[in-house]
């Protein structure tokens, strides 16, 4: 089974919290850590004291993949990708149209899975701000 796993930062500590996604009746995105989760095993339940809400736009969904440093990649991040003489900053994004992820750079946008033999390395987040 392929892993589904979203990363997000909570809106009161504005930390990055890494988990399951959970999608409220009013059609808000909150991430779930493994360890609120208790089963008995005929339900689940949640047993958190503290707020689970998020800035719904850093929400972003691990792509299954690693760095060269074998860090994992999720949508968002900023990947430094070497060849030969040149490096280029790429962005991944979903593409809804083609139901895949993309890299998008300065100037074109090519297909994530193409580009994962190369040196790559996630530099940060779009969320993030550069001085952190």
């Amino acid at each position: 089974m392929r892993l589904n796993k979203y990363r997000g930062i909570r809106s009161y500590d504005k930390q990055w919290i890494y988990g399951s996604l959970l999608i409220d009746k009013d059609g808000d995105f909150h991430i779930l850590e493994p360890n609120i989760i208790e089963k008995d095993g005929h339900h689940i339940q949640i047993d958190s004291d503290s707020p689970m809400f998020f800035d719904n736009e850093t929400i972003g969904q691990f792509t299954g993949k690693y760095d060269k440093n074998k860090a994992e990649i999720y949508e968002h991040d900023k990947i430094l990708i070497a060849k030969e003489d040149e490096e280029e900053i790429f962005v991944i994004q979903w593409d809804n149209d083609t139901a895949r992820f993309v890299l998008i750079g300065s100037t074109y946008v090519v297909d994530f899975d193409n580009y994962l033999g190369l040196n790559c390395e996630v530099i940060g987040n779009i969320h993030e701000s550069e001085d952190n």
